[in-house]
């Protein structure tokens, strides 16, 4: 309406008490009513129409009375009124908008008038005027014949006026335009006139009228109706306008807005347009009708979010237009659907559609990916990746947030995992990854919903208990503990250490209260260290007696024939007593060989072979952690390397393999020849002997097979039978 070329004003109506119009009051106005009132839009918008134009209260037309009736019931008028101030004839055209309100639009029919006034003075001097108008004026009877068309259709349309005079509309209008005059529009025109409750009016038409060359061109006609003395309607009377070129601008808007459609039909998101006042489903494009299928006609929130109470909380129609209901940009929102889960990045914008009504765009991407790769990092970001629990970043967060009077006496709970490095040097980190989830697990379990548990450094958990005293706390350390004792890894037993501290009044510090704890903790630590490695070294002897096939009684010859060689050599009792722990634990690192490789009847694959090489390290790793045979660490890890460097781990030759370990290797090669191995039968005492002569100075010492072969079998052997008075050579020998 701002950019036509008529006078428009939008009024509301004032009534009284019982509903009777009192006046009118303007709320809008476009630059042509500006124009020929003289007054800007701020001198006429929120007066009234008596204070602005006193001289209406004199006019012939009861304006208030008319702007009423129209306004409240719904009729449209149309009048003609003179404005003595631009001396000029306007015809009014009033319609309601909606109930108490009414739009205004003034056509200037001062050329019209003027002929009208002339035509009634003299005939002549009113088709002379028709005969010079640029429009082409025209007169048809009742049944739609042409009784006068003004010389300005050879112009317009090609037609001499003689050529279409006496024929029929149809000559010169086609048939779908003939049509819309005589169906759509016949009751406006042909409709009784009645002086005391209506003013005259005429129709505007935009029809399409035939060229003599055989093209076609669009008219807007102003048609009226032509009344006797009685009312009686005689004929019709228009004035038609070449509009082709507004109608072309249009088909072009029409073009444009088909292309728009087949780009959105081809964008790889949701698209959809909706009646900003009724919700209602305008268009939906190909992706979004793939999801959601034909929701044209039914309300966006019904089909897209399944919500039956109205529009939904989140709509951005409210905020898409400004104070004055014009667009007012876009707004950007992410949005979960109820219906199926997916997270959406929502652009909404304001637009008018088409049809001019004013509606919604939204363009909505799937972004459900982006969202979780999000909430993943977010998840990442406060939480610890191995265990699941939360990030010491987040308990200090969390500790700060909570760190309220409400949240009084509150606990703070520091554990650490005993033996974790134990299970790491052991079975390695894949296992003892294990152990750490396993004791997160645990104390999920242990700890109520409310609690906060964390991981606070690599073997450290942290359990922050609001509203807790210390007993509750010590409750669920007991309840831990008995669960850990149930446990365990690999048959080593689980154990943890706790420092519990109370905190009960806002000025303890939550730094100083976590060194508490930590300090608590370590105590109790120490004070299960004894404890803890006994029941270590029980497991671990349980483990090696499961994976050893040698019987108690093969151990014993071991270690007596190791002790002889020992002290033929004058070994002190020190390192006997060392020789007699190797015997025991120098195979301990095994326990972490699968069972299937070591009781394999076949030859070992090379990767199994590997598997198997690696248990003197580990045994290494695990005496080191132990107080009783860290003094024998070194001879484990020898105890497979041979005289002349042939052997693992680490290739060590002659001297620079530990004393020990070559008695160890010695003793250990003639108890697997001489008591058989997986696959092969027990050798003699001869056999066996001749193969540790075979191998000395390379698998073997010399000098120590040397001595080997001087115990097992001496130059005069033993006759006796009397096994209880057996030395210990002599029951080697028996063996």
């Amino acid at each position: 309406m701002q950019n036509l070329p008529f006078p428009f004003a939008y009024h509301k109506i004032s009534t009284d008490t019982k509903g009777a119009p009192t006046g009118f009051t303007f709320l809008q106005v476009n630059e042509a009513f500006e124009e020929i009132s003289g007054l800007a839009s701020w001198e006429l918008v929120g007066k009234t129409g008596k204070k602005l134009f006193p001289g209406t209260a004199n006019s012939p037309v009861d304006w208030v009375a008319l702007y009423g009736r129209v306004a409240l019931q719904g009729k449209t008028a149309c009048f003609e009124h003179y404005l003595s101030k631009n001396n000029s004839w306007y015809e009014v055209t009033v319609y309601q908008d909606k109930p108490g309100f009414v739009a205004t639009i003034l056509r200037n029919i001062t050329p019209h008038k003027e002929s009208e006034q002339k035509l009634k003075a003299s005939e002549k001097k009113y088709t002379f005027l028709a005969d010079n108008m640029a429009d082409m004026v025209w007169i048809i009877d009742v049944d739609m014949k042409v009784r006068y068309v003004s010389p300005s259709i050879q112009r317009l349309l090609g037609f001499n006026p003689e050529e279409i005079k006496n024929k029929g509309l149809e000559v010169i209008i086609t048939p779908q335009s003939l049509n819309l005059v005589m169906h759509k529009y016949s009751y406006d025109i042909t409709r009784e006139y009645d002086p005391h409750h209506d003013h005259e009016r005429g129709v505007i038409l935009e029809t399409e009228y035939y060229h003599k060359n055989g093209s076609t061109l669009w008219m807007e006609n102003n048609i009226k109706p032509i009344r006797n003395a009685y009312g009686k309607l005689i004929g019709l009377y228009g004035v038609s306008r070449d509009i082709s070129d507004r109608k072309k601008a249009e088909a072009e808007t029409e073009k444009a807005h088909l292309r728009l459609l087949k780009i959105l039909d081809n964008l790889d998101a949701l698209i959809y347009v909706a009646d900003m006042q009724t919700y209602e489903v305008l268009y939906i494009n190909k992706y979004g009708y793939k999801l959601w299928g034909d929701i044209v006609g039914k309300k966006c929130w019904e089909v897209l979010q399944k919500n039956q109470e109205g529009p939904c909380k989140f709509c951005t129609n409210d905020r898409l237009l400004d104070a004055e209901g014009k667009p007012n940009g876009v707004i950007q929102s992410e949005i979960k659907n109820t219906i199926n889960g997916r997270w959406y990045d929502c652009r909404d914008t304001a637009l008018h559609w088409i049809d001019g009504r004013l509606v919604r765009l939204e363009i909505a991407t799937d972004i459900t990916r982006q969202k979780v790769r999000e909430e993943k990092i977010l998840y990442m970001s406060f939480h610890d990746t191995l265990t699941g629990l939360y990030n010491r970043a987040y308990m200090e967060e969390e500790m700060k947030r909570l760190n309220t009077e409400r949240q009084l006496p509150s606990c703070v709970i520091m554990t650490d995992v005993n033996n974790l490095k134990l299970v790491n040097d052991t079975f390695g980190h894949d296992i003892g990854d294990s152990l750490l989830k396993t004791i997160a697990r645990i104390l999920r379990t242990s700890c109520r919903e409310e609690d906060i548990i964390a991981r606070w450094g690599g073997d450290e958990f942290l359990i922050f208990l609001p509203q807790t005293e210390k007993k509750a706390a010590y409750t669920i350390c007991e309840k831990i503990s008995r669960i850990c004792s149930h446990t365990d890894i690999k048959g080593i037993p689980i154990s943890i250490s706790f420092g519990i501290v109370e905190r009960n009044s806002l000025d303890m510090n939550i730094n100083k209260t976590l060194k508490k704890a930590e300090n608590k903790m370590y105590n109790h630590k120490i004070m299960l260290s004894r404890e803890v490695k006994q029941n270590v070294l029980k497991a671990l002897y349980k483990n090696l007696e499961a994976k050893n096939n040698e019987s108690r009684l093969h151990l014993e010859r071991m270690r007596k024939l190791a002790r002889i060689i020992g002290i033929k050599l004058r070994l002190p009792d020190t390192e006997l007593k060392r020789l007699d722990s190797l015997v025991v634990i120098r195979d301990v690192g095994k326990i972490t060989i699968p069972d299937e490789i070591l009781n394999k009847q076949q030859q070992l694959t090379g990767d199994e072979w590997e598997k198997v090489k690696e248990h003197p390290e580990t045994g290494y790793r695990i005496a080191k952690i132990t107080d009783r045979f860290a003094n024998i660490a070194e001879e484990i890890l020898a105890h497979h390397e041979n005289w002349d460097g042939s052997g693992y781990p680490r290739g060590l030759q002659g001297d620079q393999i530990p004393q020990l370990s070559r008695i160890i290797t010695i003793v250990e090669a003639y108890a697997a020849m001489a008591s058989g191995r997986p696959g092969k039968k027990p050798l003699t005492r001869s056999e066996a002997l001749a193969e540790l002569k075979r191998c000395a100075g390379t698998q073997f010492d010399p000098h120590l097979v040397n001595l080997t072969v001087k115990i097992i079998y001496p130059s005069a052997p033993v006759k006796s039978t009397n096994t209880s008075s057996r030395t210990g050579a002599e029951e080697i020998i028996m063996w």
